[in-house]
């Protein structure tokens, strides 16, 4: 048994992942092929080989380690012009580090056979085939790792006048903070040794796992070609029978609340609405908090066509979102560009609030519209999560979330 649940070439409705103990003399010649093409010109070794000096290694970035034997002449005058074994370092081991490339499929399709198809990873054949990042030597032992670094580290809410450039700072600065966990997989105690006492890790901190690390990448397995016979049937997401289907809802929350509930229905009412609001030449402010948004996001081009028609926008940005920092910021700057009023989140307090509030001139006067949610303003998160969001022109609400945006 692997640590797949199956034999030593795992399958599943005629797909099969194959490890380097079973690639057959074609496979490696094809995985041969395609490394020395496509994967050793994105490879950069990293040196090892000085007392005191440890590489960097990327945040959550997957790595390979070798051990090399210097088993020949050549080996030895080529290390040392190199400058990785000097006098000073010839009693070290000699361990080099390789970033398995991020910009490139995980997933490597190997020559089907007929019967079904056969994959196998980038990092086992960066392993496989390593050996030539280092002509004349040997690898004598490889090691596969993964390290977490600290992520805690606390903005200065106190600089306001450069409170983005105090969270850049942050984000900057996570990269190289200490190292809080390394998990690994391989049998290489030199390597593992040699690891922990330069990042100057605990056992407690150290997982050892059986391959392939991180099964989130083999997600990439899901949208392959072929292989809808083995998809689950795609989830049908129902218009909510509530919502008016071909008009906006202003007359419909004029007379009453409305519910939604995602994923169970559709979350195209809250793109609509948002929609709706830009416009209408009856709306005059549009307002709302974003926590997390999607990648491409519609409600962004949104508020953006909003403000560019002269709508009074308004977007609180909470620069504080955990791992969305980034990419809040660069929301923030891609709407200020369109006209939009961007508020960076409040000293002192994380908003997770869900909130958007728009204000529309009707006859008599005007009406507040205000819609609050469980769940962020993302289009795709909605349609696995499970929230509830809520349509109101309540009095009370309203006079909340005009209190709360101004």
């Amino acid at each position: 048994m692997s640590a797949w649940g199956y034999s030593s070439r795992p399958r599943c409705g005629g797909v099969s992942y194959v490890k380097p103990s079973d690639y057959t003399p074609a496979q490696l010649q094809f995985l041969k092929a395609f490394f020395i093409s496509n994967v050793l010109p994105l490879l950069t070794p990293l040196r090892t080989g000085e007392k005191d000096v440890f590489p960097s290694i990327g945040n959550l970035r997957l790595h390979a380690a070798f051990l090399l034997k210097k088993d020949a002449e050549a080996a030895s005058e080529y290390l040392e012009k190199s400058g990785i074994v000097t006098d000073e370092t010839k009693e070290l081991p000699t361990i080099s580090i390789v970033q398995i490339p991020a910009s490139i499929s995980r997933i490597v399709w190997l020559p089907d056979n007929g019967e079904r198809r056969l994959f196998t990873l980038l990092d086992d054949v960066v392993r496989t085939f390593g050996q030539c990042l280092f002509p004349g030597f040997s690898v004598e032992e490889t090691l596969l790792f993964k390290v977490t670094r600290d992520a805690d580290s606390a903005v200065d809410e106190d600089r306001d006048d450069d409170f983005i450039e105090a969270i850049q700072e942050i984000l900057s600065a996570r990269l190289s903070s200490f190292p809080v966990r390394m998990i690994c997989t391989g049998n290489s105690p030199t390597i593992l040794s040699y690891l922990k006492t330069g990042m100057d890790l605990t056992e407690a901190e150290i997982y050892q796992v059986p391959p392939p690390i991180d099964f989130s990448t083999l997600n990439e397995l899901v949208n392959s070609e072929g292989l809808d016979r083995l998809r689950y049937p795609v989830w049908e997401h129902y218009w909510p029978v509530d919502f008016p289907s071909d008009t906006p809802l202003w007359d419909t929350l004029d007379c009453t609340d409305l519910l939604l509930h995602v994923p169970y229905q559709k979350y195209d009412p809250v793109i609509r609405f948002i929609n709706d609001a830009a416009d209408d030449p009856s709306v005059l402010a549009i307002k709302i908090t974003l926590y997390r948004t999607s990648g491409d996001s519609p409600i962004i081009r949104t508020l953006e066509r909003a403000a560019r028609s002269g709508k009074h926008v308004t977007v609180f940005v909470e620069l504080k979102a955990r791992f969305d920092e980034e990419r809040n910021i660069s929301w923030a700057y891609r709407l200020e560009k369109a006209g939009v009023i961007v508020v960076y989140g409040i000293a002192k307090i994380k908003v997770h609030a869900k909130l958007l509030l728009v204000v529309r001139r009707k006859a008599g006067g005007i009406s507040r519209y205000v819609y609050l949610s469980t769940g962020n303003f993302n289009d795709k998160t909605a349609r696995l999560y499970v929230d509830m969001s809520l349509f109101t022109t309540n009095e009370d609400i309203t006079n909340d979330a005009t209190l709360f945006s101004i």
